[in-house]
This record gives structure tokens, C-alpha cells and sequence, in this order.
């Protein structure tokens, strides 16, 4: 029987290169979360994130703190956990994958195959926190140490190499129009991003339809025509400032907007002014509900071409696997993103997407360039606009441990 042996929780703080605006407010010093290590009889070890970001999750630092030490002490949510390890321990899923993929889907990789088997196990995990009631944060903090405890070994390995190409897309992220942006366009050309998220909404609308049509003529200049522009107002926006804003760019080179207003009543409004598609990430679950999301009836609106998932927001990865699976059903994008979060959630989310075939949208993760130090010990390097996977999952496990700091309960 699996038994599970430690439930060791640690703080960390990342150093700040410099302030982080999150919805006009500041962000100051450093990004604070827990690192929970779950370990089991049989000497295997797992690792999750938990850090809701200030001014961003509905739950604090303090509400994690408290919830996590009332799970690790609820003995019957631990025998959850062990009877799930238990019964994927039973047999073996990549062995399985591996000889569904031989035997009846030669042509197929493995990697293809252990999709299924992976997603059978996230239905399996969501029947542990059946009955109660579980911060997004520390949900996915808690999932992600399980996943990681029963797949993070060298079965995993080999199916990531049966991959066509280990190496994902990453979305450059300009946080501030008022920098060089003749400077942010070099990078850009160095590094071959073709997708390139600017943050709006943080100053006059004037200055920030000028600073997006001056990189527009950047990208046209130098002949990056398939470079495309993903826009994040963060709901600042009143009607008359998004669709003067949406009017004055044009929708030339834009991919979508993110959450142009503070109203979702508004989108279809703004969408119909502009003809600029809309992309959701904190009105997501506004406009879909997780607990309806398998109906029948439910109906696209037309502005809607992504979705922006941070799992961390939506409360896991069971979660974000449904999501995904809904979007393709009603053909939306999925974006997979991040709430600032450190190099050890950013890893797992890259190796999430990895595992679901997402090989081929820009991954929303290009913010650890705003901290000093991160939680392992190996830099995620973007190389031509892209991440290398199986790099990824080598070092995930390298941790910093000298950011860590025992939690006292």
C-alpha cells in the first residue's frame, strides 16, 4: 500500500527586478508562494506550486497557509491520495501507452496515446477533492505534487522524445509600452518570436494605440508579416476607450484582444465596432461555467476566439484539461499561461502542454525574466522563440533549495 510518508510545506520569495503592475496596482519586493514536497513510503517524491498572486486570486498568501496545514491534517483527503496512487501504481500507464501505440496506432507516437491515458488519470484526481471545497492556487499546487510524484520519471522521458519536436512556441511579453520599443524589436528579431503579448490599459489610450502602431510599422519594416499581436487590457477599459483604442490600431497583425472591458455585457459591442476577436482569461469563467461545461446547449458568442487558461485561475489541472477539450469542441484557441508564477509551476505548465499536443499556439510563459532568482536551478532558455520540453523536464526537479524556508504551523 502507498503510503504517504511527508507532507512538507516551505515559503519561498522571488526577488523583484522591478515593480509588477497587476491591474494598476503594485507589486513590490518580491513574489511569495509555497512549495509543498508530498513523499511516499516507497521513496517517491512530488512537488507542487501554491502561490495566489496579490490583487489577482480572490484567496491570500495567509488563506493558502491555512488551508494547505488543514489538508495535510485531514486524514481521510490523505487516504484519497493513496488509494489514487495505489491504484495507478497497480499498472503501469506508460507501458500501457506504449503498447496501444505499437499495437494499434503504429503510425501514431506514444506520446499521442499517453494523452488518454494521462487525462483518465486527471478524472481519477478530480474524485479526490470531491465534497470539498479547495482554493484554485492550492488545488493546483496540490495536484501538480501528485501528477509529478507518479509521472515524473524516466517512462515520461521516453514519451516526450516521441514527440515530432520537444521544442514549444513562446509568446514574447512587452509589459511596458513606454520602453525602446526599437530595442524590443531587436530582441524579437534575435530570438524569432512570432506571437508578442503587449500589456495596455495603464495609461492614456492616445499614447498606447501610438506605441502599438509604431511596433506595427517595426514588424512591417522588417518584413515580419507573420509575427502576430496578442493585446491585454486586463478589463480597464470603459466601451468608448476600447473601441476608440480597437479603431485607432486596425486589425491588421492582431491575433485577439484579451479582456477589453470590465464588462463581458460589452464584448460582443466592442467586437462588433472593431472586428477585433476577443480573447478571455479573468472573464473566463464568467462566460463559461466549469461545473456546466459538458452540456450540449451551450452556444460560441462570435467575438470569442481563445481562451487564456492559467491553471492556478481556474483551479487545477483536471480543470484545465476539460477546458481544453471544450475549446477544441466549439474550435476556440487555448492559450496556456501563468500568474507570475515561479520556474517550477512555469516548467510544469510547459510540460503540461507537452503532454495534451498543445505544440502549436504560443505558450503565455516569458515572465521569469522579471525575477532575480527562481526555485530551479536550471534557466528555462528561449531559443528561436521556443522551449525545449525535454530540457524542461530534466531540471525540474533541480531545486533551489536555499530559497526555501520551512513553513511553522
Amino acid at each position: 500500500m502507498k503510503k504517504i510518508k511527508l507532507f512538507n510545506v516551505y515559503k519561498f520569495e522571488l526577488p523583484l527586478k522591478n515593480e509588477l503592475n497587476i491591474k494598476n496596482n503594485k507589486l513590490y519586493g518580491t513574489r511569495d508562494g509555497l512549495l509543498i514536497n508530498i513523499e511516499t513510503n516507497g521513496g517517491l517524491s512530488g512537488f507542487g506550486e501554491i502561490s495566489p498572486l496579490p490583487f489577482f486570486h480572490s484567496e491570500s498568501y495567509k488563506d493558502a497557509v491555512l488551508q494547505v496545514n488543514e489538508l495535510r491534517q485531514n486524514s481521510n483527503f490523505l487516504e484519497k491520495i493513496e488509494n489514487l496512487l495505489e491504484d495507478t501504481f497497480s499498472s503501469d500507464p506508460f507501458m500501457e501507452s506504449t503498447n496501444m501505440a505499437i499495437k494499434i496506432l503504429k503510425k501514431e507516437s506514444y506520446c499521442d496515446v499517453f494523452e488518454k491515458s494521462f487525462t483518465d488519470f486527471l478524472l481519477k484526481l478530480n474524485s479526490v477533492f470531491s465534497n470539498i471545497n479547495v482554493y484554485p492556487s492550492v488545488r493546483t499546487g496540490i495536484e501538480m505534487a501528485i501528477i509529478s510524484l507518479v509521472f515524473f520519471n524516466p517512462g515520461l522521458e521516453k514519451i516526450l522524445e516521441s514527440m515530432p519536436d520537444p521544442n514549444l512556441p513562446v509568446c514574447k511579453l512587452i509589459t511596458d509600452l513606454k520602453k525602446d520599443i526599437k530595442k524590443e524589436m531587436s530582441e524579437i528579431i534575435k530570438n524569432e518570436f512570432k506571437t508578442i503579448k503587449i500589456k495596455v490599459g495603464r495609461g492614456l489610450v492616445e499614447d498606447e494605440s501610438d506605441g502599438i502602431k509604431k511596433l506595427k510599422m517595426l514588424i512591417i519594416k522588417n518584413r515580419l508579416e507573420k509575427v502576430k499581436l496578442r493585446i491585454d487590457a486586463n478589463g480597464l477599459w470603459s466601451l468608448k476607450e476600447a473601441i476608440n483604442f480597437g479603431k485607432s490600431i486596425g486589425t491588421d497583425l492582431i491575433e485577439y484582444m484579451e479582456d477589453p472591458l470590465g464588462k463581458i455585457s460589452e464584448y460582443e459591442q466592442f467586437f462588433k465596432e472593431t472586428q477585433i476577436p476577443i480573447a478571455l482569461d479573468e472573464k473566463l469563467m464568467e462566460l463559461i461555467d466549469l461545473n456546466k461545461i459538458n452540456e450540449e446547449n451551450w452556444e460560441r458568442p462570435d467575438y470569442l476566439k481563445a481562451i487564456i487558461i492559467k491553471p492556478d485561475h481556474v483551479g487545477g489541472f483536471y480543470k484545465t484539461a476539460s477546458l481544453i477539450y471544450f475549446a477544441k469542441k466549439y474550435n476556440i484557441k487555448t492559450v496556456l499561461s501563468n500568474s507570475f508564477n515561479s520556474s517550477l509551476l512555469v516548467s510544469f505548465i510547459a510540460l503540461f502542454a507537452g503532454i495534451m499536443n498543445m505544440c502549436d499556439v504560443a505558450l503565455g510563459l516569458d515572465t521569469l525574466k522579471l525575477f532575480d532568482r527562481n526555485l530551479i536551478a536550471e534557466d528555462i532558455e528561449v531559443v528561436k522563440g521556443k522551449i525545449n520540453i525535454l530540457e524542461i523536464f530534466r531540471n525540474i526537479k533541480k531545486i533551489n533549495y536555499n530559497l526555501l524556508s520551512p513553513v511553522g504551523f
